[in-house]
Order: structure tokens, then C-alpha cells, then sequence
């Protein structure tokens, strides 16, 4: 089993925001990966910190076909990440 993770630092005042659309991210993820698992963990000393956790990969590569929405992911400088 494979396991995903990855660290994200919201723009102040977005926190919420990012947190509702990652779970609803997820939870269409899980429409088309039903056995994963996800969980999304805030940093207490950081709160504008989070960590993402993936549960349940059969392959290393099978994350790859999974796709989040345009736009979603930003480099540092802003700039969508593709």
C-alpha cells in the first residue's frame, strides 16, 4: 500500500476556504478511488500550515491519474502549478 502526503501553506485569511475545498476534493476523489483514505491535519502553531495525508494507493504511480481542481495548486510565486 502506498501512502501520500503533502504540506500546504494557505494565504492568511483563506484557511477555511482551502479546508472546505480540499475536502471536497476528497471526497470526489473517493467516488473514483473508493478504498482510500484521507485525512487533512492544521498545524496548532501555524494554523495557515496543513498536512494532507492519502491512505490506500495500490501503485506508486496510481495517484498520478488523480487530478485536483484547475487552479488549485499555486507555486510560491502564485502562478497554478501544473
Amino acid at each position: 500500500m502506498i501512502c501520500t502526503a503533502g504540506i500546504w501553506t494557505v494565504k492568511e485569511g483563506r484557511e477555511e476556504e482551502f479546508s472546505r475545498r480540499w475536502e471536497e476534493s476528497v471526497d470526489a476523489l473517493v467516488l473514483d478511488y473508493p478504498d482510500l483514505t484521507f485525512r487533512l491535519l492544521r498545524d496548532r502553531e501555524n494554523p495557515r500550515r496543513f498536512l494532507s495525508l492519502g491512505d490506500g494507493w495500490r501503485t506508486a504511480g496510481g495517484n498520478f491519474g488523480a487530478s485536483y481542481p484547475p487552479g488549485w495548486i499555486k507555486t510560491d510565486d502564485g502562478r497554478p502549478r501544473h
